[in-house]
């Protein structure tokens, strides 16, 4: 009989004496073969800033088992390359560092979700984004997901880069059980650089019943914090907006409004929530007339800066038609400060990339759509990774995931980008071209039948993305031959 010891994706192939089948008398070994690496989470996160974006691979290897890496790209032109990789200062097995990523001109936040979460702080040289280390690393005693995205957006970073707002949606509070979530803001004066010494301001979740606050996103808009949750007392979720009072240093938060989801809402928060220079927006789940719907609210800045509490001032279509689609609820929506960017999924299967604009009136009560781009997509094939991307930086460059990788169009594992030119918006790809066997799980499963052998990959991603694959062999004389791979179904 024969017996198998297989490590890392190595089968080794054995034999005893007392064998009824043939088996070789030395070890023999066996591999399988690489294709685009799906095992690093690459995409698990992406921010975009300028003419850069970084994108995180929580769950890469090539530091240590789970350890991660962000890349760096360049849009140039019309090609997007990859010109820098990050990587912790001090790697440690389950560390998944680019867990969550978030670019500004002159800064990268990059979550490492291991041991309660920690954020690393990188800055750009004088001659761009190159390999550099942090210059820090910010973490917090008793935080369960500091900065780690339970669902949206757990950091934010101010235009002046003075002040970053980190969350933890699952913080608690010894004496609020009822409460879960804070928001954790560091402040630097204009003359100090970041470090572990700056101390953060905690803020809290403001009332009983409001759990998992910023699990919808957090922002920085001028001197306030906005945090949100699909759970709060309002049973349909709700925005937090809190004041600073003080002297611009985020010490002296007030409460200054809730946002609720409004009349015949059923949820709110489920995704995130986006700040232009007009307002606010985030996706509303209602019940009109009987007909279950998602549309998007928008809450209007008041002249001072801020919000009152209350309701949308008025509701639209994400899609400039009605959508009854549950799940588009959970794509996010994306903002260059001005235009709103939105996506959907009609019931043909177009997956849609919008920008947002004000009517005519100036106002997003009456809004102008244009569509940037419509794809015809594979919902069996796509699964949840469709749409759950959407990043815009202040030049109205967006970036949106997953699509169909170029390299093998029935994975979802590519990002595309789009850049207005005069009156068009041109695409680019990003892929990652990686080829590796990590996370195949080569040789979990092994059957042998006289002179043949058949080995399980469960998780190859020849196909798509986990879909698996057995490899066939034969005995030789001089060994075993590979005599074919047999793929899982695409359908």
């Amino acid at each position: 009989m024969c017996f198998r010891i297989f490590l890392l994706g190595t089968l080794i192939v054995t034999c005893s004496s007392l064998g009824l089948s043939q088996c070789l008398t030395d070890f023999t070994k066996l591999l399988p073969e690489s294709s685009v690496d799906s095992s690093s989470d690459f995409g698990r996160s992406v921010s975009l800033y300028g003419d850069y974006a970084a994108i995180g691979l929580p769950l890469s290897d090539s530091l240590g088992r789970g350890v991660g890496l962000v890349y760096i790209y360049q849009r140039l032109a019309n090609e997007t390359k990859r010109i820098a990789i990050k990587a912790p200062q001090s790697p440690a097995d389950g560390l998944q560092f680019g867990q969550t990523v978030k670019m500004s001109q002159n800064y990268l936040l990059v979550t490492s979700a291991g041991f309660g979460g920690q954020v690393h702080v990188f800055k750009k040289s004088a001659g761009g984004w190159d390999s550099g280390t942090e210059i820090t690393t910010l973490s917090h005693p008793g935080t369960t997901l500091f900065g780690v995205a339970y669902g949206y957006d757990p950091i934010a970073i101010s235009e002046d880069e003075q002040t970053f707002a980190i969350n933890d949606a699952f913080y608690r509070y010894a004496d609020k059980p009822e409460r879960t979530g804070a928001i954790f803001i560091y402040h630097r004066s204009v003359n100090e650089e970041w470090s572990s010494n700056v101390i953060p301001t905690l803020l809290e979740s403001p009332e009983d019943y409001a759990i998992d606050i910023g699990r919808s996103g957090v922002a920085i808009s001028q001197n306030r914090i906005l945090a949100g949750t699909p759970t709060a007392p309002t049973a349909t979720g709700a925005i937090y907006v809190f004041k600073d009072t003080g002297p611009g240093n985020f010490e002296n938060m007030i409460l200054e409004a809730r946002l609720e989801a409004g009349p015949e809402a059923v949820s709110m928060g489920l995704s995130n929530f986006a700040v232009t220079d007009k307002g606010l927006f985030t996706k509303i789940g209602r019940n009109v007339g009987g007909q279950g719907m998602v549309q998007i609210g928008f809450f209007p800045k008041q002249l001072g800066g801020g919000w009152v509490s209350g309701g949308p001032a008025c509701f639209f279509d994400q899609d400039n038609a009605p959508s009854t689609s549950v799940r588009t609820q959970l794509f996010p929506m994306a903002t260059d400060g001005n235009n709103l960017y939105s996506t959907s999924l009609d019931s043909s299967n177009n997956f849609k990339v919008f920008q947002i604009r004000p009517g005519t009136d100036g106002s997003f009560c009456n809004p102008d759509f244009e569509l940037i781009d419509s794809i015809v997509v594979d919902q069996s094939e796509a699964g949840f990774l469709l749409g759950r991307i959407l990043v815009a930086n202040q030049f109205g460059t967006i970036m949106t995931g997953f699509m169909p990788d170029p390299n093998n169009g029935s994975r979802y594992m590519a990002f595309k980008t789009y850049s207005k030119s005069i009156s068009n918006w041109e695409p680019s790809v990003i892929s990652n071209t990686r080829r590796s066997t990590g996370g195949h799980f080569f040789g979990r499963t092994v059957f042998g039948l006289k002179d043949f052998l058949f080995v399980g990959a469960p998780f190859d991603a020849t196909v798509r993305t986990d879909a698996g694959a057995v490899y066939t062999y034969q005995k030789q004389s001089n060994g075993w031959e590979r005599t074919g791979k047999l793929l899982a179904p695409i359908n």
